[in-house]
């Protein structure tokens, strides 16, 4: 199988992959530049805007007072609202607020799932070795077996057989789950989408 051949990414690199591409990351750096954006706007309408500009000028003949350049600031204060103005600016900065909150859980959610994925992505990992060792001691205490059984000096293979066939559930189940955590990886990073996929852990524990 090749998924341990894969090799595991390193924290800051993955925590970087997914505050670019993790759709409810951007989906939440959306909205707060939409707020930031609000905000401005109100603002920009009960505020006064001051404007500086420069201008040129050329002229044919030579003044001895002439000024070629020319510069001023213009202000522009708009018109009292009154209550609505103070209503407006209060809805755009809760809204504001709103937005960096999402956006500062959201992030802190994902530095906490990729901390779980790459713990999950370890433990995996260590899970397939560890069957595939199992599967590898189970199939050659079978065959031992089945020696001493073709010279009658064993009278059963059953348990040994019993044994195998759990040890290659097992290593089964490892790889299954293996493969679903490198999915779901992808799904974090923001490679695939989450309906693509209704796979869920089979549950670790090993038989005695």
């Amino acid at each position: 199988m090749k998924s341990l051949e894969r090799t595991i990414p390193e924290y800051e690199t993955l925590k970087e992959e997914v505050l670019q591409h993790n759709s409810l990351v951007k989906s939440s750096q959306a909205a707060l530049q939409a707020a930031e954006h609000e905000y401005r706007s109100v603002r920009s309408k009960y505020y006064p805007v001051i404007t500086a500009g420069v201008e040129s000028s050329y002229w044919e003949r030579e003044f001895g007072s002439r000024n070629n350049m020319q510069a001023g600031i213009r202000i522009d204060i708009p018109l009292y609202s009154g209550g609505s103005v103070n209503a407006e600016m209060v809805r755009a900065r809760a809204r504001l607020d709103t937005a960096r909150a999402v956006t500062r859980q959201q992030q802190l959610d994902s530095h906490v799932a990729v901390l779980n994925m790459l713990e999950r992505l370890h433990t995996a990992v260590a899970d397939l070795r560890a069957a595939r060792i199992r599967l590898d001691y189970q199939d050659l205490e079978l065959e031992r077996s089945r020696a001493l059984y073709e010279m009658e000096v064993q009278t059963s293979l059953g348990d040994k057989m019993t044994k195998l066939t759990e040890a290659q559930w097992l290593t089964s189940r490892a790889e299954y789950n293996l493969e679903l955590a490198w999915t779901e990886l992808e799904i974090l990073r923001g490679r695939l989408l989450l309906e693509q996929t209704g796979a869920r852990p089979v549950n670790n524990e090993v038989k005695q």
